[in-house]
């Protein structure tokens, strides 16, 4: 209860609902005005009537999904109608603006036969280039899907089918990874029969669960072959069997589904599953039973909720704004099976890679792949690039795509971009470049970092983790022995690859073995850098290029002051200002392991403003 104020203001103000339209376009005047409306958009609808499919070039078709709903079975609600429904809709439509960039409108239909519904939506199809399909219940959704899916040539998506089953899936697929059991030999058992627990099992069927060891529970218990009043969706997946009870059917059992309602497994039933069992516990906001209690029965359990307040939450968020932002990348006429597994199979590579390549997008410990974190968290960034990358790349593949895979190099470009744009200045100008050139040379990464002050490295290695992931680079860690210096002679020397060689304690910067010590102080409104001994004329010329990058990056003057004395002193602005414990020796340069995060970033900029230029 303490969400209903705050829920309710946060709905209605500062304007009623949570989204709005804002126009792409310019109207300003007549000319616009004429290129908007009349006379100019004849030519528009003129352009399409010759070339269907150039309506997705000139109109929003192709960057718009519509969430579609009659109220019928809104979670956790139940049949409360459309109008109800709407804002639950609404923050579909926000969830998928924020995640993918698609636009989206919701759309709430005052219709509970699903063969008028199947027409309704057909006729708003034109409008949309996706539809997905929302909160209509069992056994009228599997209707309503599959006819539109054989009558259109838009991606239809059911999302509490395939977003829940898509999630569900990598999660128990990796819970089994962690518990040392193939997914041929576990044994499931799924308490609610619904659309999303048939379309978990469906797809977990795809990736080699034996419909033998699955046991389906609904509220009159086990479903069993002769059971009376059983639809064939559920009928499919009936035991021959004397077992009736949920109870009875988790003797043994591996991994407990739940998608039913919250407290309806206790401690004692599950001391009768194998060891480290998978707890599934997905009622909302009551789980069937609540992780602490599952740690009493079995310490060493898997478990997962459909809470934020836990780890491994299982939530949609994770799958339906990405199967849309790949599908319509590549104007996939539905979604195909090969597009749904893509998208587990990248969601278990991603959490199997732990936190540390969400890149700084939480706050405190970051997981390793393990109990703890075996699904990835709603805002890790590496979502929004592989997710529909793989699922664009399986809707070629699998024949479903009207472009073709040409289109994919731009798209990878755009994604990592939108992902990354947030990222520390060092890490925003490396992606910039690495679109710019071609030839590219990957630098090599090394991580090492004082046992005392590794809180202070998390973000900027998650970071280098995250390119690498995108093949931009490649990274490897280092745990120190005590001091500052470790072994490099394992460091690729092919070519010039060891030019663009970094080390974090330090970064490889400087030509040659001059030994120079830098400062910098506030002067006025400017910040002085300052050389404090006489360097060697080439690494004079390299300091000044370092600086130099430094003034692209910033877009903003380093201006050197004076070049001929003992002492180069530059003028910088006041946010790049140099810690005054930083000195480089050799090729390395050495940052004290008090260095302030921001000051330890700008470093980095400044040393890979010089890979670019060495590349360039």
């Amino acid at each position: 209860m303490k969400f209903k104020v705050p829920s309710l203001h946060y709905h209605a103000y500062p304007k009623a609902g949570k989204w709005e339209m804002i126009p792409s376009k310019s109207l300003k005047g007549w000319r616009d005005f004429a290129l908007a409306y009349n006379p100019g958009v004849a030519f528009a609808c003129e352009a399409i009537v010759d070339d269907p499919h150039s309506v997705y070039d000139l109109t929003n078709k192709g960057h718009l999904v519509a969430v579609i709903t009659n109220g019928t079975a809104v979670l956790g609600m139940g049949d409360i109608g459309p109008l109800a429904a709407k804002p639950v809709m609404e923050g579909k439509s926000v969830l998928i603006k924020y995640f993918s960039g698609l636009d989206s409108i919701d759309l709430e239909l005052a219709e509970t036969d699903p063969y008028k519904l199947i027409e309704h939506i057909a006729a708003l199809a034109p409008s949309f280039g996706a539809i997905n399909l929302e909160d209509i219940k069992a056994p009228e959704c599997f209707i309503v899907e599959q006819a539109l899916i054989e009558r259109l040539t838009i991606p239809v998506f059911h999302d509490d089918q395939h977003g829940t089953a898509i999630v569900v899936c990598a999660a128990v697929l990796n819970g089994l990874y962690l518990k040392n059991l193939s997914i041929e030999e576990a044994i499931v058992v799924v308490n609610g029969a619904g659309a999303g627990a048939l379309a978990c099992l469906s797809l977990l069927c795809h990736f080699g669960l034996k419909k033998e060891n699955i046991w389906l529970c609904d509220q009159k218990g086990v479903v069993y072959k002769g059971r009376e009043h059983v639809n064939p969706y559920k009928a499919e997946y009936a035991q021959n069997t004397c077992k009736r009870t949920l109870s009875e059917a988790l003797q043994g059992a591996d991994v407990f589904l739940g998608l039913s309602k919250g407290r309806i497994l206790t401690k004692d039933m599950l001391s009768v599953m194998s060891a480290r069992p998978l707890i599934f516990a997905l009622a909302n906001p009551v789980p069937e039973i609540f992780p602490e209690e599952v740690y009493e029965a079995h310490p060493d359990a898997l478990v997962s909720t459909g809470r934020s307040d836990y780890p491994n939450q299982i939530n949609n968020i994770l799958c339906f704004p990405y199967m849309f932002k790949g599908a319509l990348a590549v104007r996939a006429s539905c979604i195909s099976q090969e597009m749904k597994k893509a998208c587990v199979q990248e969601l278990e590579n991603i959490a199997r890679e732990g936190e540390w390549g969400s890149c700084g997008a939480y706050e405190g410990e970051l997981h390793s792949f393990g109990s703890k974190y075996f699904i990835p968290k709603a805002f890790d960034p590496r979502l929004r690039v592989r997710l529909p990358m793989a699922i664009a790349q399986a809707a070629v593949r699998s024949g479903v795509a009207f472009l073709e895979e040409s289109v994919l190099l731009d798209f990878k470009q755009q994604l990592i971009w939108e992902a990354y744009s947030w990222l520390p200045t060092f890490c925003r100008l490396y992606l910039r470049k690495s679109f710019e050139i071609s030839y590219f040379s990957k630098p090599f990464f090394v991580f090492s970092y004082d046992l005392d002050a590794q809180d202070r490295w998390k973000l900027f290695k998650s970071a280098l983790l995250a390119l690498q992931s995108h093949d931009l680079c490649t990274v490897k860690v280092v745990h120190p022995k005590g001091g500052l210096y470790f072994d490099d002679s394992d460091l690729p020397h092919c070519g010039q690859t060891d030019l663009s060689t970094v080390h974090l304690h330090g970064f490889s910067c400087l030509p040659g073995q001059d030994i120079f010590k830098l400062k910098s102080e506030l002067h006025e409104e400017c910040c002085l850098i300052s050389l404090l001994k006489e360097a060697k004329q080439d690494t004079k010329q390299y300091l000044t290029q370092l600086m130099k990058a430094a003034s692209v990056l910033y877009q903003s003057p380093c201006e050197l002051k004076d070049l001929n004395s003992s002492n180069m002193i530059w003028s910088v602005p006041l946010e790049i200002s140099l810690p005054c414990d930083t000195h480089i020796y050799g090729e390395t340069l050495y940052i004290h392991k008090n260095i302030s995060f921001r000051d330890m970033i700008e470093l980095a900029a400044l040393v890979m403003g010089r890979v670019y230029e060495h590349n360039t």
